[in-house]
């Protein structure tokens, strides 16, 4: 299941994923990295997707928590937010957010 919100298109803001639940004591967050990708859907499924770069900015960790900036997006359209952190431990951890653009 995926983590969801909506947007406005003209709307610009940060959202963030804590990892702290998934770290060891002393673990720390060293290197993020965010991606986007417009999906499309079929029979409850993403069918497919392209990358749309440009409704992210900004990439940034503090502590146990990622965050990127979203941005514009075309009215309509669906897409899939990919944050991930390499711990120093050596984790990898992914979470991906689906973000729904609707002009209200």
């Amino acid at each position: 299941m995926y983590n969801a919100f909506e947007k406005q298109p003209g709307e610009k803001y940060p959202i963030s994923v804590d990892y702290l639940d998934r770290m060891d004591t002393g673990e720390t967050v060293s290197s993020c990295a965010a991606s986007a990708y417009k999906i499309t859907w079929a029979m409850g499924r993403i069918s497919s997707s392209t990358a749309a770069t440009a409704i992210l900015s900004s990439v940034t960790h503090d502590d146990g928590a990622v965050q990127t900036t979203v941005s514009a997006g075309v009215d309509g359209e669906s897409y899939k937010v990919s944050i991930s952190a390499t711990t120093s431990d050596g984790k990898v951890l992914e979470e991906d957010i689906l973000m729904w653009v609707i002009a209200k």
